[in-house]
């Protein structure tokens, strides 16, 4: 009787053993998780509308993977804005603070939607070049020519996907931004006097005039 009290004793040791050794620990599957949903992401011919169709925890969990560790090694910014709106390159001969880069995009997407996203890209590149056409290149950081890059941009928004969208979008944007703080306290401004050029304005045109106007009258702020 003792004895086979005792074998089952062993046994329920040895099973027990066998038990925490297969178990895996909560961190470890976390990781092979956010793995997991990187790599389904990324590896997607449409990786934007693939990201999208995730939940928003698990959208989180890409986020976090693409900013701490930066995107897969066989992965380009041109893989994943494949079939979107794509933004122009940084002026070689001026600034342009508008180029929206993967981590911005993706936190878009997850607080607005991809496809507001995209149409707020597409209007980042239009108020850039735009800017670099009508302004010195001098001017184009932290002068009048910033000034109303940032209002036209955020004018376009406002007139194409509404006003609470582009707030949103612009935000997102300044958030992510390494800037100093009074660049963006200036930029934050800016931004805002855009949307409300772009609320009262009947054309993308005549937005496009109120902010050129506010840049050189002063109405909108720079830093130089």
């Amino acid at each position: 009787m003792r004895v086979s009290r005792l074998v089952r004793s062993a046994a329920g040791v040895v099973a027990a053993a066998a038990l925490v050794f297969t178990v895996v620990s909560p961190a470890a599957a976390a990781d092979d998780d956010q793995q997991q949903l990187v790599e389904e992401v990324f590896a997607s011919d449409v990786p934007l509308e693939t990201f999208d169709a995730l939940s928003y925890d698990e959208q989180s969990l890409v986020i976090d993977a693409v900013t701490r560790d930066g995107l897969p090694a066989d992965v380009t910014e041109a893989d994943v804005f494949v079939g979107e709106s794509t933004s122009v390159q940084p002026f070689a001969s001026g600034y342009n603070d508008l180029v929206m880069n993967v981590v911005e995009m993706l936190a878009c997407v997850q607080f607005v939607d991809l496809v507001s996203c995209n149409i707020a890209k597409g209007n980042a590149d239009t108020a850039a070049a735009d800017a670099a056409n009508r302004f010195s290149s001098t001017s184009l950081h932290n002068g009048k020519g910033d000034a109303y890059r940032h209002c036209y941009w955020n004018a376009l928004m406002t007139r194409h996907i509404g006003a609470n969208a582009a707030m949103k979008i612009a935000a997102n944007h300044e958030s992510l931004s390494s800037g100093p703080a009074k660049e963006k306290t200036m930029d934050t401004y800016n931004n805002a006097k855009g949307r409300t050029a772009g609320s009262n304005a009947s054309s993308d045109s005549a937005a496009r005039s109120t902010c050129y106007t506010w840049a050189n009258n002063g109405t909108l702020r720079t830093l130089k």
